[in-house]
């Protein structure tokens, strides 16, 4: 990113047309009327409603109809919204009741702090991050906050806690403006008191109890009002944090910096820019503030024409958010890099690695084994088959992946054929996650009735002659179950190399289910390779190995049959006598699949 050494801010702003600071006072009324006038029918319906298929998309409604009054409060805030100071302070304060924040508070923490110091340590409390050091020196519980406020679950927590509490509700603000944020509390309380005592009279009206009178109050006003400091808070986030997003010690930091690297200007859908008034189009606005929303196009447009090599713009997706919130957890304001926990000093131990999206997805596979030991198997079996049978009906990246190979591996077969062996695949893997859940519960002798090896005596003469043996697995029978029960069923020592999974907590759950029976596993993280010889050979029979092996899985197809696997002598005689499609080269998917849509 260019540093601004050959322009200056004042060269930024005067790329901007005069035009985008004219005012059109109807342009400002309009949008307020109708997002107070939507709040408002809103609130009633919330007030009749108790059908949870009505109350959900009210509740998100309520939180846009907030959200949009929020932001035409900040405007306001800014003067940007009427030419009339007074009008700008009185609907400022009016917009933003419903989110219970002090008017001149946020002037004062927004204004002067935020956009004074945009992206700038030590200055910017709006996803200030913190730096590996700081990171390490919290305490367990100030860790695990962390990880759930920079999660993609934690925009609200993040927002409600460090912003509206903090700086809001906690703030205290210097004598100049002591007397105003006292009456702003003043009148932000009696709305919020009034608020409840009225939801409470009619809830108790409505329902004969006091606990309908609380239910009233969440449902109305408590609901709308968390979900309001999400969407506000997943606003600030993209804003502000992102891959291509910097911030700046104090001493690098200059005026033009924060708002030309810190801030981002991106497009997001129609129906939520109805509600958020432009605000994504961020770097305008920090560029000059007194730009109103409805001239920040125009403003973005010239910046973009102007200084596209030094500021970006782009349609923004769930999956940037998701990305952003894996790789932009902590910030080493050395290097002006974002980094994750993995980042953090060597003597934090490897449970530092875990995210609270780690969290949710551990507790989930806690909760699916737990309720899979209350239903009957093969109800369940049957449950799996019919979901992956719908799953690689509905296609997707790897249903393609598995096409594309198997068309490379059997070209004399139809697609229906290829079609059916694809599908018997999806549901044989659906079978393994169903092990995973079971064997947990299951004893060594339980887990050794459900395995069975065919051409065992291969595998005996391969030892007896003090030759050892390679096993292949690769999800055609169940590497799930066969790995445990490997060691008591050959007799020998076994080391499976299994890529590790992405949650640590997963893998270390899974690492405990794979070795309770005396078996190893390797990652490949660091694993010494065979031989070139070796190597060469795997690569050149791996391909008619799958064939047999996915021809005898097409066989198959009784969930209750023991699990069937291809036996050492029928694979190498297939490794033999089928030529090797390709010339013995590893198969990308990717690529594959690339070249035959071209």
């Amino acid at each position: 990113m260019q540093d601004g050494a050959d322009y200056t801010l004042t060269d930024v702003i005067a790329c901007l047309p005069a035009n985008c600071y004219e005012r059109d006072a109807w342009k400002s009324a309009v949008p307020m009327a109708r997002d107070l006038a939507t709040y408002a029918g809103v609130s009633i319906a919330l007030v009749l409603v108790d059908s949870p298929w009505l109350l959900v998309p009210l509740w998100v409604l309520a939180a846009l109809s907030v959200s949009a009054l929020f932001i035409l409060a900040h405007d306001a805030a800014h003067g940007a919204l009427y030419e009339n100071p007074r009008a700008n302070r009185v609907l400022g304060r009016i917009a933003m009741l419903p989110s219970l924040h002090l008017y001149d508070a946020w002037v004062f923490g927004h204004n002067r702090i935020h956009h004074g110091h945009t992206a700038r340590q030590h200055m910017d409390y709006s996803w200030h991050p913190l730096t590996p050091e700081q990171y390490c020196a919290l305490s367990r519980i100030g860790k695990l906050g962390h990880r759930l406020k920079w999660s993609c679950f934690g925009a609200g927590v993040y927002y409600l806690h460090e912003v509206w509490w903090k700086h809001m509700i906690c703030f205290r603000p210097p004598a100049k403006i002591a007397s105003a944020v006292r009456r702003d509390r003043i009148v932000v309380g009696g709305w919020a008191a009034g608020v409840f005592l009225a939801l409470l009279m009619a809830g108790w009206s409505s329902y004969g109890t006091l606990a309908g009178g609380l239910w009233m109050w969440i449902k109305v006003f408590a609901v709308p009002f968390l979900l309001f400091g999400w969407v506000i808070g997943w606003t600030t986030y993209v804003h502000h944090v992102g891959p291509d997003v910097a911030w700046h010690a104090r001493r690098r930091w200059t005026k033009l910096k924060g708002p030309m690297h810190g801030t981002t200007t991106v497009y997001v859908s129609r129906w939520l820019n109805f509600f958020l008034h432009n605000i994504f189009l961020h770097v305008p606005h920090h560029i000059d503030a007194r730009i109103p929303w409805y001239k920040l196009p125009a403003a973005s447009d010239a910046i973009l024409e102007r200084f596209g090599d030094r500021v970006g713009a782009r349609v923004y997706r769930l999956r940037d958010y998701l990305r952003s919130t894996r790789v932009c957890r902590l910030y080493d304001f050395e290097r002006e890099a974002w980094t994750g926990y993995g980042a953090v000093a060597s003597g934090e131990p490897s449970t530092g690695r875990v995210g609270f999206a780690h969290l949710i997805q551990y507790q989930g596979m806690r909760l699916a084994s737990a309720l899979a030991q209350q239903i009957p198997r093969a109800w369940l079996q049957g449950l799996a088959a019919g979901i992956a049978r719908v799953v690689f009906a509905l296609g997707g990246r790897r249903v393609r992946w598995t096409l594309s190979n198997l068309k490379i591996a059997f070209p004399e077969l139809s697609e229906a054929e290829r079609g059916a062996i694809g599908r018997r695949s999806f549901v044989n893997f659906a079978w393994a996650l169903l092990d995973v859940l079971f064997m947990d519960r299951w004893t060594e002798r339980e887990l050794l009735e459900r395995v069975h090896i065919l051409g065992r005596e291969h595998l005996d003469d391969a030892l007896a002659a003090g030759k050892g043996a390679i096993l292949l697995g690769c999800h055609i029978g169940s590497f799930e179950l066969g790995a445990p029960a490997a060691p008591a069923l050959a007799g020998t020592p076994v080391a499976w190399v299994s890529r590790p999974m992405k949650n640590p907590l997963v893998q270390r759950r899974f690492t405990d289910l794979m070795t309770r029976t005396g078996c190893t596993l390797i990652e490949p993280r660091g694993a010494a390779l065979p031989e070139r010889p070796v190597r060469a050979a795997l690569a050149r029979d791996l391909r008619a190995v799958l064939r047999c092996a996915l021809l005898d899985l097409a066989r198959g197809g009784d969930p209750g049959a023991p699990l069937r696997g291809a036996g050492v002598a029928d694979l190498h005689d297939a490794a033999r006598s089928r030529p090797s499609h390709g010339h013995g080269r590893a198969t990308d998917p990717v690529r594959e699949h690339r070249r035959s849509q071209a």
